[in-house]
């Protein structure tokens, strides 16, 4: 059956309609079709940094909204720089998902849409959506134009709080793909969700200030869950004190969202407010005024996001979250030393489960495929022979907690050493492809519906091995916050 398996990936590889033959397997498999809630699920977060001129949640909102319309215009025309690694230039087809895009719930599956280019956006201010114009007359918006659109909206007295027609995005999908269904019968509900799921992006704006880095985690990742629109891959968080991002998994990863968030969080350090000095900049006469978008719910309607407010409130409450910051050395020490700083944190991670579990685990790191055609990711398996080595010489301690001798320490260190080269080398030969994960999990995805499953994968040992016990991701994000909900439902 093996065989018959492999020249199925084959042939699949070879077709010219197929640009990636994981593409498709990855996509659907792991993000368009399972059935559970997105949020606070697979959908990722930023935190951007605090300024020391603080901006007003009009103004940040507006900076932000100019700023990413420029990068968008950019991809748009062809002008953006080719994304690189290591000075190789890497795929960017997932950029095409940025913006003017949606994830649509379907009945079984879910699809990934992509509207005509427009740079209109959607705002969310307290479970009101509205439409905003952010290039009018021809020309991309000044800050202090945007700026007193925000203000308009947020001013506006009919603004809210709206029932939360955003929680239904939150939901089990296949429930939140009836209710959509069932409210875009109403011909102007179906306008307005029309005009949210094609605009560029979504700015929310949130009444609550995040001030701790658990409170912004917290905020950005899920916030209260109604004032946003979780199938939208790039919505930016606005409040009191500061910014963040999220952003929906199915077609984006971290490669152009990190860009994309480091190239709004430089503009909103180095913003100066010098636009007043422009004859144009208090100018807002004329401007189109953002518009409300009317939802309309009955009864039931209403009583589903009731239901979804409560499911989602308990999600929350059963993710545990904690921001723990070590400054007591660096990247720059690591390096000096020889160590990388992603691979001497997965050691560490990997001594902290063993030592938790007083086991080896399964663990998942992602390495990305960005250097070949629709790449997304692989597994790199942290848990090795050599790691499971250097784990259990750590467990051999005397009475006072320490190495039993200095021999004691050099073979640590040895052993050490060994592990965090076996790391780099498996993370090296991934990116370039030679993969385990991925072909086996193409492998059993060729098999048919009528097809006995290969006694490998029944194998409990194999099964144990794709049940992660904890799941890690470095992103290079200088000194943004980063993070990500839970992957198993244990």
């Amino acid at each position: 059956m093996g065989e018959i398996l492999q020249k199925r990936l084959e042939a699949r590889s070879k077709d010219p309609e197929i640009k990636n033959w994981l593409y498709e397997y990855w996509v659907t498999h792991f993000y368009l079709n399972p059935r559970k809630p997105i949020a606070p699920g697979t959908n990722f977060f930023m935190a951007h940094e605090d300024n020391v001129v603080k901006h007003s949640m009009a103004k940040r909102a507006a900076i932000i909204t100019r700023d990413v319309i420029f990068f968008k215009n950019e991809w748009d025309n062809g002008t953006l720089e080719p994304a690189m690694l290591h000075d190789a230039p890497i795929c960017m087809e997932s950029y095409h998902w940025l913006f003017n895009s949606c994830r649509i719930p379907k009945l079984g599956g879910d699809q990934s849409r992509k509207a005509d280019t427009s740079n209109h956006i959607t705002v969310i201010w307290r479970g009101s959506f509205f439409r905003l114009e952010a290039e009018q007359q021809g020309r991309i918006l000044n800050v202090r134009e945007l700026e007193s659109l925000f203000k308009h909206i947020c001013e506006e007295s009919s603004a809210g709080p709206e029932p939360g027609f955003g929680l239904l995005s939150t939901e089990d999908r296949d429930l939140w793909a009836r209710t959509r269904t069932k409210t875009r019968k109403i011909h102007e509900n179906a306008v307005s969700i029309d005009s949210i799921e094609s605009s560029a992006f979504v700015i929310c704006l949130d009444d609550e200030q995040a001030r701790t880095s658990e409170e912004r985690a917290h905020q950005f990742w899920h916030g209260n869950g109604c004032n946003r629109y979780s199938d939208k891959p790039l919505q930016f968080i606005v409040t009191p004190g500061n910014s963040g991002f999220n952003g929906e998994h199915s077609q984006l990863d971290g490669s152009p969202t990190i860009r994309l968030n480091k190239h709004v969080n430089k503009h909103l350090l180095d913003f100066a407010d010098d636009e007043s000095s422009k004859p144009e900049a208090n100018n807002s006469s004329g401007l189109l005024l953002p518009t409300k978008l009317p939802i309309r719910l009955d009864n039931e309607t209403l009583a589903t996001i009731n239901g979804a407010q409560a499911r989602f409130q308990k999600a929350v409450a059963d993710c545990q979250l904690e921001v723990f910051s070590y400054d007591g050395f660096g990247e720059t020490f690591l390096r000096k030393m020889g160590c990388h700083p992603s691979t001497t944190l997965q050691m560490v991670f990997q001594l902290a489960t063993y030592r938790f579990y007083g086991k080896p685990v399964p663990s998942f790191e992602p390495v990305g495929n960005f250097r070949f055609k629709q790449g997304r990711y692989d597994a790199v398996r942290s848990l090795s022979v050599e790691t499971a080595l250097f784990c259990a010489s750590m467990t051999d301690k005397d009475d006072n907690n320490t190495c039993a001798s200095t021999s004691g320490c050099e073979e640590r260190i040895k052993l050490l050493r060994a592990a965090m080269n076996s790391h780099i080398k498996r993370v090296r030969d991934l990116s370039y492809g030679v993969s385990i994960d991925n072909h086996m999990f193409g492998l059993w995805m060729s098999l048919r519906k009528d097809e006995e499953t290969p006694e490998i994968f029944r194998d409990p040992i194999f099964r144990y091995s794709t049940d992660w016990f904890f799941s890690t991701s470095y992103m290079p994000a200088d000194s943004m916050e980063y993070g990500f909900g839970p992957d198993m439902d244990d």
